[in-house]
């Protein structure tokens, strides 16, 4: 089976070009953050949607606006807030997320939030977007040409979040810290990528990877398993640290790979906790960690001196490196995504 260019191009698109998307979407936020933050003055709640990769945007973007905007937040899924969301809270805003601003769920969940009287915010890669044109006030990521799996667009859309939030909860706000977050991604991509060989030869030969998150680092292997899913067509659990604390190890042995993100933060304790009963079990660990004394695991990924909410964004593209290496060793015939003309149906867009 011959390998098409379609992986190494993602991960080119990755590697090269997603720094430099932060880097101007950070550039862009910070001559608006003033209007943005008038928006939203008044918002007592934000409710975030959106579909797939999105979705999980949205997720951390609740999270870090509780976390330092002050500013109770829900996150829906966009079909779900349009079929079963019916109470909304006086003074709420909607940030409907959607790279492409077409798609038809998400569109839709706008339409409602203006019918409820919500502030309507659309967090997008193109302003000219049906989602876009319908909205109060656009929040644009700017990344070009995005491509294949690598969901730069959302890693961008959550540094994107990471800068408003912050900026609210003045003055804690850490401007020179985000302001090199672009400069350190960089850094850490071409790491990520020479040194990611002993973790793909653990994967290579499986049919299932097993990843555990708690926090903000919950949302960053939920975007893993997207990854492990689309670029290297691997069955991937996702399990939140306290879900498989309950559950989760009934289904583990030895033989499996289980990939834990540890960032120093608030979940770091337990995370560690369900590390310590892998390593009873015998399970082979990778970690994804920025803390020195976790030694008893079988890989170490080192992520910066970050917190918990800026090393989300960083371990996220980790796992963008090793899903497309991954695929590469597998010599996948990889063209592009399988059955999109059927996705397309499932999905629909907005034209």
């Amino acid at each position: 089976m011959k390998l098409t260019d379609f992986l190494d191009r993602s991960l080119k698109h990755v590697i090269e070009e997603q720094p430099i998307a932060l880097r101007e979407t950070g550039a862009w936020i910070a001559e608006r953050i003033d209007t943005v933050k008038g928006f939203l003055e008044d918002v007592d709640k934000v409710y975030f949607v959106g579909c797939g990769d999105s979705y999980f945007v949205g997720i951390y973007g609740a999270l870090i606006f509780e976390k330092f905007a002050g500013i109770r937040a829900e996150s829906y899924e966009s079909y779900e807030f349009l079929k079963y969301k019916h109470n909304f809270e006086d003074n709420a805003a909607l940030i409907a997320i959607s790279a492409s601003g077409r798609t038809s769920k998400t569109v839709d969940a706008a339409k409602k939030a203006r019918e409820n009287k919500l502030k309507l915010i659309a967090l997008t890669n193109y302003e000219n977007s049906p989602l876009a044109k319908l909205s109060d006030l656009n929040l644009v990521t700017r990344v070009k040409n995005p491509y294949g799996p690598p969901s730069a667009t959302s890693t961008t859309a959550m540094y994107l979040l990471n800068i408003i939030a912050r900026s609210i909860s003045e003055p804690s706000y850490d401007q020179e810290r985000l302001d090199s977050l672009p400069g350190i991604s960089k850094k850490y991509l071409n790491y990520f990528s020479s040194s990611v060989k002993e973790i793909v030869s653990y994967l290579r030969d499986k049919n299932i990877v097993y990843l555990v998150g708690a926090g903000p680092s919950y949302v960053s292997v939920l975007f893993g398993g997207a990854k492990f899913r689309e670029a290297s067509w691997m069955h991937s659990i996702v399990f939140e640290a306290e879900e498989i604390s309950h559950y989760g190890m009934i289904s583990i042995d030895k033989s499996d790979v289980i990939i834990l993100d540890i960032p120093k933060g608030d979940s770091a304790e337990k995370l560690i906790d369900v590390s310590k009963a892998l390593r009873e079990i015998g399970a082979r660990q990778i970690v994804v960690t920025n803390i020195k004394n976790i030694n008893w695991v079988d890989a170490r990924v080192e992520i910066p001196e970050l917190d918990e909410f800026n090393s989300a964004i960083i371990s996220t593209m980790f796992y963008q490196v090793l899903a497309i290496n991954t695929a590469i060793a597998k010599k996948l015939p990889v063209t592009g995504f399988r059955y999109s003309k059927i996705l397309s149906r499932l999905i629909k867009y907005y034209k």
